[in-house]
């Protein structure tokens, strides 16, 4: 809980869209562990902050590289998708692929348009074919 704390102090302030890449590997290295206790350790178990109750598996997320080699956390992507497809002309709605591709042009992140697909039904939104007003 330590080490997660130390990693996610952002999060912790000001909620999980300010997560950074952490992994399970990562925390089992620092404590000189199998990365398998790190997952048991933290499974069913919550923890009680001033904004809401998360599960400390919710800290763990995985990440995806820009143009510049750093990490950006696949929680800040699905944040971008979210936030193109509020932005989007409602009569037309951006497909994954045009999603892919103001991901690269614009904010330096390669992201592929299965990722995209992939994140945006996790997010429980409607591909850009029943997005669209007529």
């Amino acid at each position: 809980t330590e080490i997660i704390v130390e990693i996610q102090q952002d999060a912790i302030k000001n909620g999980l869209s300010c997560l950074k890449p952490l992994t399970h590997q990562e925390v089992a290295q620092k404590l000189n562990i199998h990365e398998s206790t790190v997952s048991r350790t933290v499974m069913n178990k919550y923890v009680q902050l001033p904004w809401g109750t998360v599960a400390l598996k919710d800290f763990f997320t995985s990440h995806v590289h820009d143009k510049n080699g750093q990490t950006i956390s696949s929680s800040h992507i699905k944040g971008l998708i979210k936030e193109l497809i509020e932005q989007e002309d409602k009569k037309h709605p951006l497909s994954d692929e045009d999603i892919s591709k103001v991901m690269l042009n614009e904010k330096n992140l390669q992201v592929s348009r299965r990722t995209v697909a992939k994140y945006r039904e996790e997010l429980k939104l409607l591909s850009s074919t029943f997005r669209k007003e007529r």
